[in-house]
């Protein structure tokens, strides 16, 4: 029983680590863009 919630909360841990990581990425994503669209828009 305790096994399986410890394995339980390693699941959410890691599917939370990688949302947190493609939310990064697309922020990372959007910046540059935002950063060529500027170059580009003056």
């Amino acid at each position: 029983m305790k096994k399986n919630k410890i394995m339980k909360m390693n699941k959410i841990l890691s599917v939370m680590n990688a949302v947190d990581k493609v939310q990064g990425f697309c922020q990372q994503k959007s910046i540059i863009n935002g950063k060529f669209e500027t170059l580009g828009g003056h």
